[in-house]
């Protein structure tokens, strides 16, 4: 997959963000969170279908899995967030966070005992989106961010902000 534009991708992160927090206000947790999940209408709203894609291959379920889901235990909201920090990432790189280097080796395992490249992301990302990504990253749940808001908040700035924002042409 292509990476989008910065700009391109952090109005969809913002509007994916908006849409988990809403769900996350209702007391559903989506759990199973994939770019086959994510549709985009043409007037640039979003729904979430976790159950879209669900009898495609298991690399996307691989992928997304946070690490304690891959560990066995219940999502919840912060297992929401790793899948978004892993579709933002992916966007941005145009590659996954966690992937396999082989279809022998399962991305699960990547998940549990890598990091994601770091250096796959554009060198102009602006330093609070790495921080973001960070936070939406972390193995331990308890170190992770803890409400999607908090990352709408920080991709909004970031938008309205030019001087910290460089588009790629």
């Amino acid at each position: 997959a292509a990476a989008l534009s910065q700009r391109e991708a952090l109005s969809l992160a913002s509007a994916i963000a908006h849409t988990i927090f809403t769900a996350h206000e209702r007391g559903i947790i989506y759990g199973m969170l994939s770019p086959s999940a994510i549709f985009v209408a043409d007037d640039r709203s979003i729904t979430v279908d976790p159950t879209a894609g669900a009898a495609a291959p298991d690399r996307w379920h691989s992928t997304y899995l946070s690490p304690e889901q891959v560990r066995g235990r219940a999502a919840d909201r912060r297992s929401d967030i790793w899948a978004f920090g892993c579709i933002l990432f992916e966007m941005l790189s145009g590659s996954p966070a966690f992937a396999s280097d082989s279809p022998l080796a399962p991305a699960r395992a990547a998940v549990l005992e890598r990091h994601p490249d770091w250096s796959r992301l554009p060198g102009d990302v602006p330093t609070r989106i790495l921080h973001l990504l960070r936070h939406c990253l972390q193995k331990d749940p308890k170190d992770r961010l803890h409400d999607i808001a908090d990352a709408r908040i920080e991709i909004d700035a970031t938008l309205r902000t030019d001087t910290d924002f460089i588009e790629r042409v």
